[in-house]
């Protein structure tokens, strides 16, 4: 017979597991070739709630579930969430929500529980295997299988439905060569049959009689009297479940007392923890304090430095808005002063305001330039003018009618009359003096806005800078003398043949 060694460490409180433990040592034994065996029933010293049952053999060990129902299982989600068989959830696995949860919980503290008690480390052991056992008959969800596929930890884990196949399951499990060997499962089985053998109630021989008191003594006589002393002292009636159930109440306060120590080992790591960070945390205070000053510092810096910029921007506006009041004085005593008259000419001519805009092209440019080529150019420019003018006339006398013809010499005595009392008129020089000033002026303030850049008139001739506006002036009446001179010396309308 195979060598099966059980051990019950505290009563199972639903009697459905109690059987259903029975019914998995009744199945080791009846296996002729299982090995030696070791099988802990209700091992509550690794923690709450308790593990229903650990089976030992030599490179192997499981940590069994037990679920003392049959039915249709459903697995939602394998890490979380309860299981559900015939629609309702599985219950009793403390703050686990199901199987498979609740053996990873445990699976670490149980190894370390086993290395302490074999005298062997933890890596020694084998892997822990995971057995759920159920109650035939059992079908399964068709997610039960892709859950267990799918979770890289779930390769160690199985679902049992019959009992009669935990044996094979279990040496279905790759065995390793090293421990737990026979010998020390024996040795261990050994050790746990004489813990227990301790903890058994002491019974009196047949020829001794134990000492009584009065009353005591008295009550048993009553006992006897009505005719109850034939009743046995197994369990409900006697005393022999009392030693177990004070083991299991020491148990229990026990893993109550390891919990509050873990718990307040716990508190007292967390508040080293928050020591050590109060402490970086002051030790760090100096620096922050530094990085702001620092930043500060910075800060104010970079006002300074702004400030300078601004005053140093305000006071070259200040230079410029005086420099250019200087001119528009210079401007004004200039316009003041007696004026030439223009000729008749040039008082007609409709060329004139657009005189001052070579000026301004001119102040755009990045080259300087002389001064006489920008006489020449407005010279050119005001013949070609002239006669695109006597062309245009030419061109509307042939179209005109002979009528129009014979009265052009009054139309034109009446013109040069027109004329005439402008060339008299002093205030028309003072007008058209007024007008090159204000043109001057617009030129010499975009100049300065330009950054006093000097004043250019493109051409291919030697540079010549221009820097007073007494000479844009001069340049300005020279440029009106020379087109008045040549518009006199144009030849009139009336040659133009017929």
């Amino acid at each position: 017979m195979a060598m099966v060694h059980s051990f019950l460490f505290a009563p199972f409180s639903d009697p459905a597991r109690q059987e259903q433990l029975a019914a998995v040592e009744n199945a080791f034994r009846a296996e002729a070739a299982t090995p030696t065996t070791l099988l802990l029933g209700n091992l509550g010293a690794i923690g709450a709630p308790p593990v229903d049952a650990v089976i030992l053999q030599p490179g192997r060990i499981a940590l069994l579930v037990l679920v003392p129902q049959s039915g249709h299982l459903r697995v939602p989600a394998l890490a979380y969430g309860a299981w559900r068989l015939n629609d309702q959830p599985i219950p009793s696995f403390g703050e686990a929500d199901n199987p498979f949860a609740f053996y990873q919980h445990h699976k670490d503290s149980l190894l370390a529980w086993l290395s302490a008690q074999l005298n062997l480390a933890p890596t020694a052991l084998p892997p822990l295997a995971g057995l759920v056992v159920l109650l035939a008959p059992v079908t399964y969800g068709s997610e039960v299988e892709n859950q267990l596929s799918s979770q890289a930890a779930a390769h160690d884990f199985q679902l049992v439905n019959d009992l009669r196949q935990l044996p094979r399951r279990l040496r279905q499990l790759p065995p390793t060569s090293g421990a737990p060997t026979e010998a020390a499962l024996e040795a261990w089985s050994t050790r746990l049959a004489a813990q227990q053998a301790m903890a058994e109630p002491e019974f009196y021989a047949d020829d001794e009689e134990p000492s009584y008191g009065f009353w005591e003594q008295k009550a048993r006589q009553l006992w006897q009297w009505l005719g109850a002393a034939d009743v046995p002292a197994d369990p409900p009636y006697g005393t022999a479940a009392d030693p177990r159930q004070l083991e299991a109440l020491r148990q229990e306060l026990q893993r109550e007392l390891q919990q509050q120590q873990q718990a307040a080992h716990a508190r007292e790591a967390t508040r080293e923890q928050e020591l050590v960070q109060l402490r970086q945390q002051l030790a760090q205070t100096p620096t922050y304090q530094q990085a702001a000053q620092q930043e500060r510092a910075e800060l104010e810096e970079t006002l300074r430095v702004a400030r300078a910029e601004s005053a140093a921007r305000n006071q070259e506006l200040d230079a410029r808005i005086q420099q250019l009041g200087q001119l528009i004085e210079q401007l004004r005593t200039q316009a003041a002063a007696p004026v030439v008259a223009l000729p008749p000419s040039l008082a007609v001519s409709p060329a004139i305001p657009a005189q001052p805009k070579p000026i301004r092209k001119a102040v755009s440019t990045a080259s300087p330039r002389p001064a006489h080529v920008h006489l020449r150019l407005t010279r050119v420019a005001f013949v070609v003018g002239v006669l695109l003018c006597l062309g245009l006339g030419g061109w509307a006398v042939v179209r005109l009618s002979k009528h129009y013809l014979a009265t052009r010499k009054p139309k034109r005595e009446q013109i040069t009359r027109v004329a005439r009392p402008a060339q008299n008129d002093p205030m028309q020089g003072y007008s058209d003096a007024a007008t090159l000033t204000s043109q001057a002026l617009d030129s010499t303030m975009e100049q300065d806005e330009r950054q006093d850049e000097p004043l250019v008139v493109p051409d291919q001739d030697e540079p010549v800078v221009v820097h007073d506006s007494e000479l844009i002036m001069q340049v300005t009446s020279d440029s009106a003398a020379k087109a008045s001179e040549r518009e006199e010396e144009a030849p009139a309308p009336d040659s133009i043949p017929q």
